[in-house]
């Protein structure tokens, strides 16, 4: 017996583009995108989208002309609605499946049990992004300093989005048309020739991007959907959690039975009580939001070339990053099944303040809704390093070869972070296979 599926979707596009250049000055470009797809609702296949961009070559005005260390400065300024459909077929239509099976006795085989798996929603239309854009690009001192400055906002509407529903719906979830966000961002590129003669050379490159997420609206009534952990003027990608801050010592025991604890039991931060009320944490007060989005993300890469050698390197970074580490939650739960992290516990003989005592699952230390699993994912991966050496012409013609190079490069070679997990880059589950350190000694010859 096989099991397999079969789906179908169709795309419709229509397009059309007009571009104007005036004397290599002024520049302009408008664009318009007509396109229906089977994968919304039955009123909703169509969307519309528009695109303009102006540009002015700076550079190339009469003005200019006296700034022999400037080669080329254009000032651009953009606007566009850009569309996005659901990633899986179906979504807006009702759905039936396999929602259980019972074995039967008389015909001695099983039977699949047939019901709804799918609630529809023929309003599911388009997700609409609409951006505004200004950017600079500039090239100087004779082309040695090269680089591109760019701000932008991108409000994007009617996300299409997985919504929790109340089990007495008979579902759990469905796919929506929900509220609107706000990203705004800037994003710099430069590289420069630090050395260029006919021996040496050195170019270095940097690239620089930080982006601010926010969601604006949900459901029109301005309020936040805790179930889904969406909050307004917060990012999409948002944990919502109570706030772990140490460990319960001894000279803190009577305090700590205010709060139903013990000296080693974890502690959380108290974050809201109404005057007269008894010491207490609850998770409908005193949780606060972390954002999963980094602060800023980079990369560096460099050549250096001298004669017959050369050299590159490339390194990548995320910083300000905070994620919910799968892998120690697994750990903490089933140190059975999951190897434990070595860590320090609190003890009497050892009062860390790092880690509660150890405890038995479904006891005290349930930090499922707390950010105790919740780690600094921080990083800067070397991500390739490779040295050549190319052989002089006047020995490789000696053996008829036009060109011979050795090489040696390392890809993945090092990778700094305070997470103490696998790769932070690929995940936190413990699953996440974390990117392989290779090694490639070559030769490459051309006879």
């Amino acid at each position: 017996m096989m099991d397999g599926s079969v789906s179908q979707d169709n795309l419709v596009s229509f397009f059309g583009r007009v571009n104007y250049n005036w004397g290599n000055r002024y520049l302009l470009s408008a664009s318009v995108r007509r396109e229906g797809s089977t994968r919304l609702g039955a009123d909703y296949k169509w969307g519309t989208f528009p695109a303009v961009s102006v540009g002015w070559s700076i550079g190339n005005e009469a003005f200019m002309e006296s700034a022999s260390w400037i080669n080329d400065l254009k000032l651009r300024l953009g606007y566009g609605v850009t569309g996005n459909m659901p990633s899986d077929n179906y979504l807006s239509l009702s759905m039936m499946g396999v929602v259980g099976r019972f074995y039967d006795h008389t015909s001695k085989q099983w039977i699949n049990a047939y019901g709804p798996t799918q609630n529809q929603n023929p309003d599911l239309k388009w997700e609409k992004t609409e951006e505004y854009n200004v950017g600079l690009d500039f090239s100087l001192f004779n082309s040695r300093l090269n680089g591109t400055i760019d701000w932008y906002q991108r409000t994007t509407k009617d996300l299409i989005l997985k919504r929790q529903l109340p089990v007495t719906s008979g579902f759990s979830e469905i796919y929506q048309n929900i509220g609107s966000t706000r990203n705004r961002g800037v994003e710099l590129t430069l590289n420069g020739d630090i050395i260029r003669n006919t021996e040496w050379r050195w170019n270095v490159g940097i690239t620089f991007a930080k982006n601010k997420n926010e969601i604006l609206d949900l459901y029109g009534d301005k309020k936040d959907d805790v179930g889904s952990n969406y909050f307004i003027g917060h990012s999409i990608r948002s944990y919502y959690l109570l706030d772990f801050i140490g460990v319960w010592q001894e000279d803190e025991a009577e305090e700590a039975a205010a709060y139903g604890a013990k000296p080693g039991y974890p502690k959380y931060k108290d974050i809201y009580n109404k005057e007269g009320d008894a010491p207490n944490i609850n998770l409908n007060d005193d949780r606060y939001i972390i954002s999963r989005d980094p602060k800023w993300i980079g990369s560096l890469n460099t050549s250096v070339s001298y004669k017959g050698f050369d050299f590159y390197m490339s390194m990548y970074t995320r910083q300000g990053v905070r994620a919910l580490s799968d892998a120690h939650k697994q750990s903490s739960d089933d140190p059975v099944r999951y190897r434990g992290f070595r860590v320090n516990y609190w003890t009497p003989e050892n009062r860390s303040n790092d880690y509660p005592a150890p405890a038995i699952k479904g006891t005290y230390t349930d930090f499922s809704n707390s950010d105790y699993f919740v780690k600094d994912v921080s990083f800067v991966r070397i991500s390739n390093i490779s040295l050549g050496y190319t052989l002089p012409k006047d020995f490789i013609q000696k053996f008829r070869m036009e060109n011979a190079k050795v090489y040696i490069n390392i890809n993945n070679p090092f990778v700094f972070t305070p997470f103490d997990g696998q790769d932070p880059q690929v995940g936190t589950d413990k699953k996440s296979y974390p990117s392989v350190t290779s090694y490639q000694l070559g030769v490459n010859l051309n006879f």
